[in-house]
C-alpha cells in the first residue's frame, strides 16, 4: 500500500517557494511544484522534438526536486553540490526506497547517465531563464544572475538567444 505520509509530503511542494527567487527580491516566487510542472511541460514539448523518451523525461522532471519537500529549496549559495546530493539521496531513499522507479530516475538525472538526464539538466537551466524573463517583465527588475547559465544544447541555446533579444526590449 502507498504510504499516505509520502503523499501528504508531496503536497508541501505547492507551498515551498523557490529560495533563489526570494533571495533576489521576488516575494511572490514560484513554488517547487510550479517549477516542476513547467519543467515537465518543457520536457514533453522539447523532448518530443528531440526524439527522446518523453515518458522518462517527464517523470524525471516531475520528481527531480521532490526532496525539497523535506529539505527546503537548497540553492548553490546555501550548500555545495556534493553535499546537496547526499542530503537529497537520503530523502529519496526514505520516501521511495532504493528499488523504486522514482529513486532510479532521480539518481540517473543526478549522475547525468542518459541523454534524457543530460537534456533535462539543460531544460532546468532554460526553465530558470524563462522564469527570470517573466519576473523581469512583471516586476520591472533585472535578474542578471539567472541569465549566466552555461547552455550546451544547440536547440536550447537558440531559445535563450531569442529570449535575450526580447529581454533587451524590456530595458
Amino acid at each position: 500500500m502507498v504510504d499516505i505520509d509520502v503523499l501528504l509530503d508531496l503536497y508541501k511542494a505547492k507551498f515551498i517557494k523557490r529560495k533563489g527567487w526570494i533571495d533576489f527580491g521576488i516575494d511572490n516566487a514560484e513554488s517547487i511544484a510550479d517549477h516542476s510542472f513547467l519543467l515537465a511541460m518543457l520536457a514533453y514539448i522539447l523532448g518530443k522534438e528531440r526524439g527522446l523518451d518523453v515518458d522518462k523525461l517527464v517523470k524525471m522532471a516531475l520528481f527531480h526536486d521532490v526532496a525539497e519537500v523535506k529539505t527546503g529549496d537548497l540553492t548553490p549559495r546555501d550548500v555545495e553540490r556534493e553535499l546537496k546530493h547526499e542530503i537529497e539521496k537520503k530523502v529519496f531513499l526514505e520516501m521511495f526506497g532504493q528499488n523504486s522507479e522514482i529513486f532510479k530516475l532521480w539518481n540517473e538525472f543526478e549522475k547525468r547517465e542518459s541523454e534524457e538526464a543530460k537534456f533535462l539538466a539543460e531544460l532546468d537551466k532554460l526553465e530558470r531563464i524563462i522564469q527570470a524573463f517573466i519576473y523581469e517583465r512583471r516586476y520591472n527588475t533585472r535578474l542578471d544572475e539567472f541569465w549566466k547559465e552555461d547552455i550546451k544544447d544547440e536547440m536550447i541555446k537558440k531559445i535563450v538567444e531569442e529570449l535575450k533579444k526580447r529581454r533587451l526590449s524590456n530595458f
